[in-house]
Parts: C-alpha cells; sequence; structure tokens
C-alpha cells in the first residue's frame, strides 16, 4: 500500500489553519503513521498575522507521525506556493493537499488510502478531488452528479478544495505546465470564466491541462472536505455556498468504484456529462449545454446539441426538466419542452414562446410559498448589493 501524506497550505489565517488541524485530529488513520507538512507563506503586509499562522502551526500537537513546519522568508503568491507543494510528491510520493479555509472529513484517509488503490495505474486520472462539487462554479446553481452505483464520479475540472496527486500525476501536469505554451486559451473549449481567471491562478492551467490531455479527476459523491471560503487574497468574505454534504463516520467504510471506462458519471469542464450517446445510441455525437455555457458557434455541425437554450435548428426530440439530475429525464423519455435536442446541421424556425428556468428547477421554487420567494429574492438583492459594494472598495484602494 503506498505512502500518503498530509500538505496542508497556510497564509495569514490563523483561525482558519486552527480548524482544519483540530479536524485532521479526528480523522481515522487506522493506526497507520502518516506525516503532517505544514507549508506557510510569508505575509510581507501583515507581519503579525504571519506571526499568529506561524504560532498555531508550531503549537499543534500531532499525534499520528512526524510534523514538519516550512515558513518560506518571502511570500510566493498561492500559485507558485501551490506548485512547490505539488513537487513534494518527488519526496513523498502521493500528497493530500488542503489549503487552510477547508475542514476534512474523519474518513479523508480511509477514501484516498482505497481510491489511490484503485486508479493508480489508470492513465487517464490526472488527480483525486476529495471535496464533492454539489454546486457548479459555473454559474452557482445546484449540481447533481449521476449516481450510477459507484462512490464516485469523473470530471474534467480540477480540483483546488482538497486534492491528492501521486508522483506520476503531478510531473505529467508540471512537465506539461513548464514546456506547453499555456498561456493561450483562444482555441481550447474551456469556460469562459476560467479563461477570464488571471495568471496568478494555478487552477486554471490544471484545468486546461485535463482537457488537452483528455484526462480526468476522480470526484466522491460526498466529500471528504467541505469548504468555509474564509475571507482572504481571493475571496471577499466567508460564505457558505461551497459547503458540501460529507462524509462523518469514525467507522472503517469500504467505497465502491468504477472503472472510467465503465462509468455512466463522466462531465466535461462545462460540468456536462459525456455519456449521453450511451443513453440515446444515435446516429451522431451528441454535446450537452444543459447549463448553457457554451459557445454554440465553437460545436461542430456534425453533433446533435441537447441544450435549454432555444436555437433556430431542427428539434429532433424535447424533454421536460422533473427529475434530478437532468440526465434522467433523457433516459426515461420525460416528454416536455425543456431540454431541446437540436440537429445542428438542420436550420429550423422554432417558436420561443416559454423560455426554460433553470433557477426555477434547480432549486425547487415551485415547492415556496410566495412569502418563502420574496424572502429569497430580498436575500439575493442584498447579497449583490454587498458584493457590489465590496468590489468599489476593492477599487478605491
Amino acid at each position: 500500500m503506498s505512502e500518503i501524506s498530509i500538505v496542508v497550505v497556510a497564509y495569514n489565517r490563523a483561525d482558519s489553519l486552527n480548524r482544519l488541524l483540530k479536524s485532521l485530529n479526528k480523522v481515522n488513520f487506522m493506526n497507520d503513521k502518516v506525516r503532517l507538512y505544514i507549508s506557510i507563506d510569508k505575509d510581507e503586509k501583515n507581519i503579525e498575522k504571519h506571526n499568529k499562522v506561524v504560532k498555531v502551526a508550531n503549537d499543534f500537537k500531532w499525534k499520528y507521525g512526524e510534523k514538519i513546519v516550512n515558513v518560506e522568508r518571502k511570500n510566493l503568491g498561492l500559485k507558485k506556493h501551490i506548485l512547490q507543494c505539488g513537487k513534494l510528491t518527488n519526496e513523498y510520493e502521493n500528497v493530500i493537499v488542503l489549503e487552510d479555509d477547508l475542514i476534512v472529513s474523519p474518513l479523508i484517509y480511509i477514501y484516498a488510502k482505497q481510491v489511490l488503490e484503485f486508479y493508480k495505474e489508470e492513465e487517464k486520472i490526472a488527480g483525486f478531488g476529495l471535496y464533492s462539487f454539489q454546486r457548479n462554479p459555473l454559474n452557482n446553481l445546484p449540481f447533481y452528479p449521476m449516481n450510477d452505483g459507484s462512490d464516485v464520479y469523473f470530471m474534467q475540472y480540477a480540483c483546488s478544495w482538497g486534492q491528492m496527486w501521486t508522483k506520476n500525476q503531478w510531473n505529467k501536469f508540471y512537465n506539461w505546465y513548464e514546456n506547453d505554451n499555456n498561456e493561450d486559451f483562444s482555441d481550447i473549449n474551456i469556460p469562459s470564466n476560467v479563461k477570464a481567471w488571471g495568471n496568478k491562478s494555478w487552477l486554471k492551467y490544471y484545468i486546461k491541462y485535463v482537457i488537452e490531455t483528455n484526462k480526468y479527476f476522480v470526484y466522491p459523491q460526498f466529500g471528504l472536505t467541505s469548504n468555509f471560503t474564509d475571507k482572504g487574497t481571493h475571496s471577499n468574505k466567508r460564505s457558505l455556498a461551497y459547503q458540501c454534504t460529507s462524509y462523518y463516520s469514525m467507522d472503517f467504510i469500504k467505497f465502491r468504484f468504477n472503472e472510467l471506462s465503465k462509468s455512466n458519471s463522466i462531465y466535461d469542464a462545462f460540468f456536462e456529462n459525456i455519456k449521453m450517446n450511451d443513453y440515446l445510441k444515435l446516429d451522431k455525437n451528441i454535446i450537452c449545454d444543459f447549463w448553457g455555457e457554451r459557445n454554440i458557434e465553437k460545436i461542430k455541425k456534425e453533433n446533435y446539441l441537447l441544450s435549454t437554450r432555444d436555437y433556430d435548428y431542427k428539434i429532433v426530440k424535447s424533454y421536460s426538466l422533473e427529475m434530478y439530475p437532468y440526465e434522467l429525464n433523457v433516459i426515461n423519455n420525460i416528454s416536455g419542452n425543456d431540454l431541446k435536442l437540436y440537429d445542428l446541421n438542420i436550420k429550423s424556425k422554432n417558436n420561443k414562446d416559454k423560455k426554460t428556468n433553470l433557477l426555477k428547477y434547480s432549486y425547487k421554487i415551485d415547492m415556496m410559498s410566495r412569502k418563502q420567494v420574496i424572502t429569497l429574492i430580498q436575500e439575493l438583492v442584498k447579497d449583490i448589493c454587498s458584493r457590489i459594494i465590496e468590489k468599489v472598495k476593492r477599487k478605491r484602494k
């Protein structure tokens, strides 16, 4: 069985680091000796905050093996810091990397050992997510991955909220990163908001890598980490938006895994299921655009398009949105006009009387009372206003 070390990435959030470290001391390590490596980036602008973080790390009593505290002498920034921590795979073989605003499940180590053992020889796996997406970060709507009987799903979207890399996985990415013309995002089929991230984002490049090399991250159906998004360099305020349902047990669990080639729960970088052909068995490839995030001009005309948007192409078949996830409406042939299968080779003028209400479907708003809907709208408006105010404040600084 391969050894796994834990690497904690910290920067100027002493309380966040303390919360994460306390949760790590509650993990079931099955009597294994586990190395804990705490890497602290230098906060050159606020030495007091920096010193508090260093004190938390040094004072923490790690019960399960060797503890190493690495304190940078100058500020690296998040991108360089993560890249440096990823290189620890060359020394420690397999590393779980955790940023300081996360909390972990007691089952994280048991899961990590099992998922690593099952997929360690699979060349199409670029890493292991320990967080479970239950919200699509491209549009902040709820995301329901298909459950095909396995405890995992696959996605061409790298994970930054708790991830594990092997030496082989990391070095393949890093060699690509060093040698590829990785600043050019113009031709790659990648979400527009990811393209817009600055060059200080390491995640942007890892997502490009998995798309270009046709690899995937393995994600658990329920989280082994959860995210507080504490206020920091890249977030203005704490949010509950990316807290996810997590496993919570101290007992040993045998997780179920499916081979990538046999899974029906595989998603691209747009959080779209790529296995719809297996369900419909049509004469052409199906591209999904449930979220309406794709640039249709980049989709080849030889494909069918399954979309919630209205287009002037021939509608081959249409479905209602009543089941979750959306794929089940197609699989069970739930007829309606919410989700349309277009033949992109045939132009056709279509009625656009009714627009698909993704918000209503995603949040099941029809089950809410009028008072609840009004309250929800008020809270959303307040949140939007506070974000605008924060943005203006940052620009003035």
